[in-house]
């Protein structure tokens, strides 16, 4: 069968090894090609704003918010318009071109940075995952890719929020722009990816205080999950300023908004609390802590409490990893121990697309081990790289539950 397009980027990529005919979230392949070519002129931008920096010029935050955004747009399921993607690598190659004449060094510049755009859909043939051949590099390359997706994906939450931050820009962008580099190693980009790892925990840091510094520090709150009688709508997503919009709009129109997956956690919020319409097999010895949007699984079980304690306690979107990753981190303290990794907590990150990514990279920057990723093991890991990854860090997989729970020492 003729390969029309190629991604692996999500958990659920067909075969556990990658689309080829149409994506499996839908996406089609002439969107697929269009997304390749974005992340290409994108890592092209990223190079020229890294020889800015060098050369002391300073970029622009509208640049910053580009490349952010552009990401964005390419991980799964966020934005799968022929011509609005086609439009960003427009846009992208006209701020490309105007930066190219302030650079004064040209020569080690990528052939990504200089491209003119002459033929959008040839060029796209030629940039895809595939255009690696070595399947290690390219299968760090995709991680690294991936991880910075997720990243922006966050960074582009707080900028929303007013939240900057030039240190990380700069980095995502050198870092995006060296999965350019054909002069790095495997061994290059390995410690390139945990560095990844370690912005991504200032990335969920940023975004952390961005939240909190506009809808105050979340508290502990019962939602309710059922319905009412008004007309409703029902937001999903991470941009809690989106939210803040809509229940602005609909103030005292009778119209209540319902909160899916990843926005459930709003409620916890203060700031959200004074809109009236704005309407939630395991150890019994266990508390589950969550944050994304796998909660679904377990919210709505009547699993009781120990000791005064919820046996189920939601930190929030899958960006606030970071607080559990904080909750663990003080929990060591407390106890004296010398390694994370000595707590009785267990790591299971269901996955599915690029911001899991980046909240494992930060896990692992942070030290920990014996992490468990399901429902699959990524297709962009490769063989060697999988090892690596077992061998270093105790990465597994899922089985069953009972199995999985023997495996725990559960």
């Amino acid at each position: 069968m003729e390969q029309k397009m190629f991604c692996y980027q999500c958990q659920e990529t067909a075969g556990c090894k990658g689309c080829t005919a149409c994506g499996v979230c839908g996406k089609q392949p002439k969107v697929a090609a269009m997304q390749d070519l974005l992340v290409y002129v994108t890592k092209g931008l990223s190079a020229l704003t890294t020889q800015l920096r060098a050369e002391g010029q300073a970029v622009d935050k509208a640049v910053n918010h580009l490349i952010s955004v552009n990401l964005f747009i390419t991980i799964t399921n966020a934005n799968f318009d022929l011509d609005s993607i086609t439009a960003k690598v427009t846009e992208t190659l006209a701020v490309k071109e105007e930066l190219l004449g302030q650079v004064q060094n040209k020569e080690s510049l990528p052939e990504a940075a200089l491209w003119n755009g002459s033929d959008y859909t040839e060029k796209a043939k030629t940039v895809g995952v595939l255009a690696t051949e070595n399947e290690d590099i390219r299968s760090l390359r995709e991680l690294i890719t991936y991880g910075l997706k997720g990243l922006a994906a966050y960074t582009k939450h707080a900028n929303a929020l007013l939240n900057d931050d030039e240190e990380l820009d700069a980095f995502l962008q050198s870092a995006l722009a060296k999965t350019l580099d054909d002069r790095l190693s495997v061994d290059d980009l390995v410690d390139l990816t945990l560095e990844v790892g370690k912005y991504g925990v200032q990335g969920m840091a940023d975004l952390d205080a961005a939240n909190t510094t506009a809808y105050g520090n979340p508290e502990i709150t019962t939602v309710d999950i059922g319905v009412r009688k008004n007309p409703a709508i029902l937001i999903s997503g991470h941009d809690l300023k989106d939210l803040e919009m809509l229940l602005e709009q609909t103030k005292d129109t009778g119209v209540d908004v319902y909160t899916h997956s990843e926005m459930l956690p709003a409620h916890y919020y203060p700031f959200f609390k004074k809109y009236p319409h704005f309407a939630e097999k395991l150890p019994k010895d266990t508390v589950i802590l969550t944050a994304g949007c796998a909660k679904y699984k377990y919210n709505k079980l009547n699993l009781g409490g120990i000791g005064g304690i919820p046996r189920v306690l939601d930190a929030g979107q899958c960006n606030d990893s970071y607080s559990l990753a904080l909750i663990a981190l003080k929990l060591k303290k407390v106890f004296g121990l010398d390694d994370v990794n000595d707590l009785p907590i267990v790591y299971n990150i269901s996955w599915y697309e690029q911001k899991a990514v980046i909240v494992l990279l930060a896990l692992l920057y942070l030290g920990v081990k014996n992490i468990h990723l399901g429902p699959t093991l990524p297709a962009f890991l490769s063989p060697n790289l999988a090892k690596v990854l077992v061998d270093s860090f105790g990465i597994a997989g899922i089985t069953n539950v009972d199995d999985d729970m023997r495996i725990f020492g559960l």
